[in-house]
């Protein structure tokens, strides 16, 4: 694997918001934020100002991106 093949970390926190992970997905992947759809536990996050936190999302370990 070459260095620039490693994928790049999207680092959040509990205050992390919606629309700022959205804006990290765009900058590390290139989806333009409004073709995001994000979900967790099947649920679909829509409110871009909602904490990760307000979710229950205290840590990120893994993230998923799939394109529907």
């Amino acid at each position: 694997m070459q260095p620039q093949d490693r994928p790049l970390p999207i680092r959040c926190t509990a205050l992390t918001t919606i629309h700022e992970l959205k804006i990290a997905i765009h900058a590390v992947v290139g989806i333009p934020i409004e073709k995001q759809s994000l979900s967790f536990h099947g649920r679909k996050l829509k409110n871009d100002n909602e904490t990760l936190s307000a979710l229950g999302i205290s840590d990120i370990s893994e993230v998923e991106l799939r394109e529907n």
